[in-house]
This record gives structure tokens, C-alpha cells and sequence, in this order.
């Protein structure tokens, strides 16, 4: 009995949240002391991390070759993670030439198992009108899925192609929604498309000067799109209305949402 409870062996799935856990603490050395004989030993996701790791973690020699070495291995295991990342070394010519197509096909790959990175990564990709890869309707469904899953720069990008009608039928409703969404989460640029919409009462009721509080707000939290706007919606105010929708800017967002 004692035998076996001393020459038990770590469960690898616990090994691998402790290693995780590490890594997210900066404890970059000690997670490596785990994943590396996890990897090793042919577990997918930790293979995954420790590619993610040599490819992108400060600190530490970076190593594309190795890093997409070990992506590949977990990627032949089908692991997401590992998909993704490896399509990101194609993307980005990290260890592999560049290759856009692999990339794509290793991200939907991904997108299919639920990975809302390689999700977001494919609306952009796809979503780029000047692309060889572009489409559209795929763009918008893997936004929607991505958003769904709670990233806020997919909220963003979908938000902006429902308003355009990009990929289906324009939805301003749905827009505003979303970049409601992407506002709460802290993006500042969703400030600014929520409040331009706002002010010009296409998805929400019109509220010109609570939309140009949104607007400032959005510029208060470092958008670059606020001054594209700003001027334009101030000019359409009274001295005094401008003066109030500064004052509202400052207010909690959600007294600004419509």
C-alpha cells in the first residue's frame, strides 16, 4: 500500500494548472521546470504552452524554431491552443516562412473547437476587404463567435460590421449592443462608435449630447478615433450643451448607455 501511494505519479492535468498558474504569476522559470518534462512526455496543451512561451514571453531567449517545433507537435494532437499559435508563427513568418494559408486553416481549425483567439484572429483576417483570404460573412460569424466568448476587441469588429452591413444585413441595433458591450469592458474606440451613433440616433434614440459625452469619454480613455469625431459633433452644440456633455463625461458609463 505504501509503495504504490510513494511511487504514484503527479497527475499531468494538475501539473499543468500549477505550471499555468506560475506563468501568469511571472514565475516564468519554475512553470518552465513543469512544461517542459509535460511536453516532453507528449502532453499537447503543455506543448502548446511552452511553444507560446518561446515565442512570446519576455525574459527568456526566445526560440522560434524550437517554439514552432513544439507547436507543431501539439497541433498534430489536435490540441487548439497549439492550432493557433502555430497559425499565428505562420501569420507572423516566426519559425516557419510566412503562410497565410496554413495560417487560415490551422486558425478555423482552432475557431471550431471553441478557441475565441484564433476566432477573433479570423475575423480580422477574413474581414480585410483587400485580402486575398477575404470573406465576409465568414469574418462576421467568427466576430460573433469570438464576442460571444467575451473578447472585447471581437466585440469591436463586429459591432462595426453590423453597422456597415458588412458580411449580411446591417443591424444597428445589434451594433450599438455591442460596442455597449465592448464599452463596459474598458475599449475606449467603442465609446467613440457608440457615441457617434448615438448622437446621430442610428441603432438608439438620439441623444446628440449624450452621445458627444460619449465621445469624450472615449477620448479621456485614450481613443485615437475621438478626435475624428469630436469637433464635428461639438459643432452641431450649443456652447452650453458642449459644456454638458464634458461634465457628463465624467459620469459612471453606465448613466451613458442608451
Amino acid at each position: 500500500m505504501l509503495r504504490t501511494l510513494f511511487s504514484a505519479k503527479p497527475d499531468p492535468e494538475a501539473q499543468l494548472a500549477k505550471g499555468l498558474a506560475l506563468l501568469d504569476a511571472g514565475a516564468v522559470e519554475e512553470a518552465l521546470d513543469i512544461l517542459v518534462p509535460l511536453a516532453k512526455a507528449g502532453h499537447a496543451r503543455a506543448q502548446a504552452e511552452l511553444g507560446t512561451v518561446l515565442l512570446t514571453v519576455p525574459g527568456i531567449p526566445q526560440d522560434d524554431a524550437a517554439a514552432v517545433k513544439w507547436l507543431i507537435a501539439s497541433a498534430m494532437q489536435g490540441d487548439p491552443a497549439g492550432e493557433r499559435m502555430l497559425g499565428f508563427a505562420y501569420l507572423d513568418g516566426r519559425g516557419a516562412p510566412v503562410d497565410a494559408v496554413t495560417a487560415r486553416d490551422l486558425l478555423k481549425k482552432a475557431a471550431a473547437k471553441g478557441d475565441a483567439l484564433a476566432a477573433e484572429q479570423l475575423a480580422e483576417m477574413l474581414g480585410d476587404a483587400e485580402s486575398p483570404h477575404a470573406d465576409l460573412p465568414a469574418a462576421r460569424a467568427h466576430a460573433e463567435e469570438a464576442a460571444k466568448r467575451g473578447r472585447p476587441a471581437a466585440m469591436l469588429h463586429l459591432g462595426r460590421m453590423l453597422y456597415d452591413g458588412a458580411g449580411g444585413e446591417a443591424d444597428p441595433e445589434g451594433a450599438v449592443w455591442w460596442w455597449a458591450r465592448a464599452a463596459e469592458a474598458g475599449v475606449g474606440d467603442a465609446l467613440v462608435l457608440l457615441g457617434v451613433a448615438r448622437a446621430l440616433g442610428r441603432g438608439c434614440a438620439r441623444d446628440p449630447v449624450a452621445g458627444c459625452a460619449l465621445v469624450c469619454k472615449g477620448r479621456d480613455a485614450g481613443s485615437a478615433l475621438a478626435g475624428t469625431y469630436l469637433r464635428g459633433l461639438k459643432g452641431g452644440l450649443t456652447d452650453a450643451q458642449a459644456a454638458e456633455a464634458e461634465a457628463r463625461a465624467a459620469r459612471p458609463l453606465a448613466e451613458l448607455l442608451p
